[in-house]
């Protein structure tokens, strides 16, 4: 009986989620027929990016490529690479772990892509990896989500990427200096009051809309 119990918030918290991603996924599909808002709320978010401290003081970005139901990071990732930042975009390898690998600056960038897993566009195998240097204080870290709490709680795919990737590099720490690196980028709409989340989920320090920039810690 105790046993049950026990299972049962995180049983509620599961349902919770997958009811939030089937209404933030349809909220997706329906915003990004518009074309043309999407390319402007890039424009936006990159601008806001550019200029934020974070991004000013790291010499390495990791990020990942965008899907079509994500606010494009593209422009982002292209204009590290000129500026000589050292970008890092993650591949999957056995369900649900995944490493990132270092992009080459002078190489054009969908040469350096190849569409892995979930038809998401992935590093090559040639490239150099970059979990090392995760651990540099001069790092920003972008991280997806379906959506984000006001307090930075993130609401993510489903998969468990993220979070046993974060679970091996931060190893329970809640303190851990990457934490204050981690930021969120999303449409408005995906900017909630509230998300579930458990024990192992890990939030941001900070999330940037088109409309906004909100700065949790």
């Amino acid at each position: 009986m105790q046993e049950k119990e026990m299972n049962l918030p995180n049983q509620s918290v599961f349902f919770q989620k997958q009811e939030l991603r089937k209404k933030i996924k349809a909220l997706l599909k329906d915003y990004c027929k518009d074309k043309e808002q999407i390319k402007n709320d890039a424009i936006k978010v990159k601008k806001s990016f550019l200029n934020s401290k974070l991004y000013k003081d790291s010499e390495i970005i990791f990020a990942y490529s965008s899907t079509n139901l994500e606010l494009s990071l593209d422009e982002i990732i292209l204009e590290g690479m000129r500026s000589g930042k050292r970008i890092a975009l993650p591949k999957s390898n056995l369900s649900p772990s995944m490493s990132f690998y270092f992009l080459d600056n002078h190489i054009e960038l969908q040469k350096q892509l190849v569409t892995g897993a979930y038809g998401i566009r992935e590093p090559r195998d040639y490239l150099p990896c970059a979990d090392k240097a995760i651990m540099s204080e001069q790092v920003a870290f972008i991280v997806p989500a379906l959506a984000f709490s006001v307090s930075g709680e993130r609401l993510g795919h489903g998969k468990g990427y993220y979070d046993f990737y974060f679970d091996r590099i931060l190893k329970g720490q809640r303190f851990h200096p990457l934490l204050k690196s981690l930021v969120g980028i999303c449409y408005d709409f995906q900017l909630l009051d509230f998300v579930p989340v458990e024990s192992h989920d890990v939030p941001v320090s900070q999330i940037i809309t088109p409309k906004q920039i909100k700065k949790i810690y």
